[in-house]
């Protein structure tokens, strides 16, 4: 009997797996760049400085007017990092709100005939409750 409920097309396994799919691509995605960019960052020898213009200060961590190696990498981690985090919340809201919406090929009417003589999940019952209103 679970297994039946569980390969349902409307089950509430099956629905959160498939709408997984995307933000877990989305997500891989984000977190690889996070790591090239890093990598890159890192590949910088450590004997590297240059000297900073003095439109380009801001910059320089330190002030002392020259961009070292260790500046360049906690630069580039800061920044990727807070732009991994927003990347990762935005997909885990996208999944949040894909997960209300009923999958294609979802109707009511359908879903009250199972009700009625199979039994529903939690999350098509709030389908059923929301469905009137879209």
């Amino acid at each position: 009997r679970l297994i039946m409920r569980v390969r349902s097309p409307y089950s509430l396994f099956a629905h959160l797996v498939l709408e997984l799919r995307l933000p877990a691509v989305r997500m891989t995605q984000s977190s690889l760049y996070f790591v090239a960019a890093n990598l890159l960052a890192n590949a910088i020898p450590e004997s590297f400085q240059v000297e900073v213009p003095k439109m380009l200060r801001f910059l320089d961590a330190n002030g002392d007017g020259t961009l070292e190696a260790e500046e360049i990498e906690h630069f580039v981690y800061e920044t990727t990092s807070h732009i991994l985090m927003a990347a990762m919340n935005t997909y885990l809201v996208q999944y949040m709100l894909a997960i209300k919406r009923p999958p294609k090929g979802w109707r009511l009417a359908g879903s009250r005939r199972r009700a009625e003589t199979k039994g529903i999940s939690m999350l098509e019952k709030y389908w059923q409750i929301t469905a009137p209103r879209a």
